[in-house]
């Protein structure tokens, strides 16, 4: 599997997980993202399981992990994510 594809799946994930914890939010932006490629993505799925290492009002940072669907470790990301929050009117 193409390294860009599994970057934008652990970019996906490790946004979600962020927003969970801001639901007021109307988004989240990558800031920084960091990812090692450690196996290769075989297989009909790969799946992505990401964790808020810290949140913040306006940052959070967040790791990721892409495992094909047997549990290989195929890539693993750390980010930084801005939340974005709604304008006061």
């Amino acid at each position: 599997m193409h390294g860009g594809v599994i970057m934008s799946l652990l970019d996906v994930a490790l946004c979600t997980a962020a927003r969970t914890l801001h639901p007021e939010s109307v988004g989240v932006i990558t800031i920084n993202m960091s990812t090692s490629f450690i196996g290769a993505g075989s297989g009909a799925r790969l799946l992505a399981d990401a964790r808020v290492m810290k949140d913040g009002r306006s940052m959070s940072f967040v790791e990721a992990e892409a495992k094909n669907e047997d549990g290989t470790l195929v890539a693993k990301a750390i980010a930084t994510v801005r939340v974005l929050l709604k304008e006061k009117s």
